[in-house]
């Protein structure tokens, strides 16, 4: 519009610039080019090189038709996530343990756990591909994050130690017979174990093993026969009679422990992804509210024991009513509890921590849950041998009532990463069992933490998917470029028409100013009215008088 106006005003400028006179004609061009894109493009030749104004405003005029299309490629229509304001995602966790899986005591200082954790562990070993499964999270739309959380749960180790394999002192049962220094044996012959699991409490003979991990739940090691690398014939082709040449054996030292676990998590298209992220071992805690001295009888950690503490970890960074606790501010917060316990790992020595946290910020394990997991690993799930017929059950491993220990023997390829998985698979089923059992956070300070719910859960956002409006803002450039270079144009065409009349589109000046347009010859074009130049206000003012085309009537032409 700007720059039709320009144009229409610059072709007054146009006739009166000049002393020599222009076309006619080119008056309609003016009029035409102010009218669209083609008589725009046939005025440019016209005026090249002699009336910037005007070509700058027919440029203008043509690009212009390019705007709609533009701005239609700037704003698009996308999808976008949101999030559902008043709904909100869950995944099952556990801030205290025992939760509906507990435990019992079945005689003086024993205790013993219930049927469902037992099962819960020996699934663990047994059917290992269900573990994964045993974390549902809720999620409305199928879409869905959460922040890192954590988890009471157990947590393993192991430690090749195949270097301290040998045959037993005095042997000559070399080739048939290898133990290790606990007194664990196997042998490549009929009537011997070809795979034993023996629990321990002393593994000071395992070089650099890490002394956190002497006061775990238990202790263990896997000594395991298995085909050599270098293949033929397998081991257990042979009868059991003879030395076996293709024989050869791999041993591990484990940990199994109660720790917190960390995680990251979230949902994407229903589908529910969690990734461990680290863990910290709970270590027992002595503040006098569990009724502890609030010292340790010895500078390193005691075997656990039933003795009524809890063992407890504290997460750092947590959320609570939507306030951010660190280790920096726990102690600040409103109704922190009191923690005393020394530091997981020594360096040299245990440090003691003398603190105070949010107990939503813990995650705690009753000690004698612990113990009571100690007597069942000990007495039946990880303490037992295995035997390899050679002849009679070819390909099977007679394990007795204890078939789960065929986890271990992974069918005579067994290795320190493979016995390493699948004792952590066994940590994560103990883990994901606590953490559909286990019990919320509670305000409540008894030294028994009879306290909490079942069905505890970290939450997270949901989100859905909505159409949103996207703006490109490069397709943007020539529209904005065009509003610019049009106010620069505008401008030159005000500074030109500053002392001249400003009649821009209007027809009157042709009618009443006829005989202002004269040839080369100083001859009149036109009748005009005569008198002073007026403005377009005045014209309109004057045109109000009634007229007809006197065509026809020997006016036309002379």
């Amino acid at each position: 519009m700007i720059a039709a106006q320009v144009i229409s005003q610059a072709k007054w400028s146009w006739f009166s610039s000049t002393g020599e006179g222009r076309p006619l004609g080119q008056l309609q061009d003016f009029d035409a080019a102010s009218r669209g894109a083609f008589g725009a493009a046939n005025l440019i030749p016209k005026v090249l090189l002699r009336s910037p104004v005007t070509l700058i405003a027919a440029v203008i005029t043509i690009v212009s038709f390019a705007t709609g299309p533009f701005v239609q490629q700037a704003i698009k229509t996308v999808s976008c996530d949101e999030i559902v304001p008043g709904e909100r995602a869950s995944v099952p966790i556990a801030h205290y343990a025992p939760g509906s899986s507990s435990f019992f005591t079945i005689g003086p200082g024993q205790t013993d756990l219930t049927n469902d954790i037992k099962g819960a562990l020996i699934a663990g070993l047994s059917n290992p591909l269900t573990v994964d499964t045993n974390i549902v999270a809720s999620c409305g739309t199928g879409n869905c994050t959460f922040s890192d959380y954590a988890s009471i749960g157990l947590c393993s180790y192991c430690q090749d130690v195949t270097s301290l394999v040998a045959s037993p002192p005095g042997s000559n049962r070399t080739g048939f017979e290898y133990q290790l220094p606990t007194g664990a044996s196997i042998g490549f012959e009929r009537n011997r174990a070809i795979l034993s699991v023996n629990a321990t409490f002393n593994m000071s003979w395992v070089p650099d093993f890490p002394r956190e991990y002497e006061w775990a739940i238990l202790n263990f090691t896997v000594l395991a026969g298995k085909d050599k690398p270098s293949g033929g014939k397998r081991c257990k082709d042979f009868n059991g009679l003879q030395q076996q040449p293709n024989c050869d054996y791999t041993a591990s030292a484990c940990a199994l422990y109660p720790c917190m676990r960390i995680y990251s998590a979230n949902v994407t298209s229903g589908n529910f992804s969690e990734v461990p992220i680290s863990s910290i071992p709970v270590v027992p805690d002595l503040s006098f509210r569990n009724g502890s001295s609030g010292s340790l009888s010895s500078p390193v950690y005691p075997p656990i024991m039933p003795s009524g503490r809890e063992l407890v970890a504290i997460h750092s960074p947590c959320h609570v009513n939507a306030t951010t606790y660190t280790t920096a501010n726990m102690s600040s917060a409103p109704g922190a509890i009191p923690l005393v316990y020394y530091t997981p790992s020594p360096s040299p020595s245990y440090t003691r921590i003398e603190t105070s946290a949010p107990i939503e910020c813990t995650h705690r394990m009753f000690e004698t849950y612990a113990f009571a997991m100690r007597s069942f690993f000990f007495s039946q799930l990880l303490n037992g041998a295995c035997l390899y017929d050679y002849g009679k059950t070819a390909g099977i491993l007679l394990c007795g009532q204890q078939f789960w220990l065929d986890a271990f023997f992974h069918n005579w390829t067994a290795t320190p990463d493979k016995i390493a998985a699948t004792v952590e698979t066994l940590a994560l089923a103990g883990t994901n069992k606590l953490r559909v059992t286990g019990k919320t956070a509670s305000a409540d300070n008894d030294a028994v933490a009879e306290h909490g719910t079942v069905g505890d859960r970290a939450e997270g956002e949901v989100w859905t998917t909505s159409a949103c409006t996207e703006v490109d803002w490069r397709w943007l450039l020539l529209p904005a470029g065009l509003v610019g270079l049009t106010v620069v144009v505008l401008v030159m065409a005000i500074v030109a028409s500053w002392r001249g009349p400003v009649w821009k589109a209007s027809v009157l000046p042709l009618v009443l100013y006829g005989g202002g347009f004269v040839t080369r010859n100083g001859e009149a074009v036109g009748r005009g009215m005569g008198g002073g130049v007026m403005t377009v206000e005045e014209m309109n003012r004057l045109a109000v008088v009634e007229v007809r085309f006197a065509v026809g009537e020997g006016r036309g032409r002379d």
